[in-house]
C-alpha cells in the first residue's frame, strides 16, 4: 500500500470519523449537511497531511481531524455570519444593477455583442440620443471617449 492510500485510510478510519463527526455535531451540523461537513474535513484533513506529514498513530490522527474539522466549522460559521449581515436578498429590479467592471478587466466578447445589438435596437426604434451610433460603434471598437468626442465634436463627458 503506498503513503497516498494509507493517509485515505486513515482519514476515513471509524475513530477519525468518529472524531470529525462529534466535533461537527458539536458545532450544528446534521444530517446532509454533516455528511458533507465530514467529506470536506477529510479533504482538507488528506491535504494537510501531504504539505505536513502524517501523525503516527490513530489518536494523533483523531487530533488532528479534530483540529481541522473545529477550525474550518468556525471558518463556515464566520462566512455564514458575514454573508447574513451584508444579503438583502433577491432585488425588486436587478436590471438597475450591472456588476462592477473595472478598467483593467476585459470584456467578455459575447456579452459585449449582446450589449451592441440591444442598443443598435434602441437606435433603430429612435430611443437613442443624435449621434449615438456613432459614439455606440467607436465605444465597441475600443476607442476611448475623449477621442470619440474630439472625432464628433463633443465634450467628453457628453459622450
Amino acid at each position: 500500500m503506498n503513503m497516498t492510500n494509507h493517509h485515505h485510510q486513515n482519514a476515513i478510519h471509524p475513530a477519525v470519523t468518529r472524531t470529525i463527526a462529534g466535533v461537527l455535531v458539536f458545532r450544528g451540523y446534521r444530517g446532509e449537511r454533516l455528511h458533507d461537513a465530514i467529506a470536506e474535513v477529510r479533504v482538507r484533513l488528506i491535504e494537510a497531511v501531504q504539505r505536513r506529514g502524517a501523525p503516527d498513530t490513530i489518536e494523533e490522527w483523531q487530533a488532528f481531524a479534530s483540529k481541522i474539522a473545529c477550525d474550518w466549522a468556525c471558518d463556515e460559521h464566520r462566512k455564514r455570519e458575514t454573508a447574513e449581515q451584508y444579503d438583502t436578498g433577491l432585488c425588486d429590479t436587478p436590471d438597475d444593477y450591472a456588476p462592477l467592471v473595472r478598467a483593467d478587466m476585459q470584456r467578455d466578447p459575447v456579452d459585449a455583442k449582446r450589449q451592441l445589438a440591444v442598443l443598435l435596437e434602441m437606435f433603430d426604434k429612435g430611443e437613442m440620443p443624435e449621434k449615438g451610433r456613432e459614439i455606440l460603434l467607436g465605444v465597441a471598437d475600443g476607442v476611448k471617449l475623449p477621442k470619440i468626442g474630439k472625432e464628433l465634436e463633443l465634450p467628453a463627458d457628453e459622450v
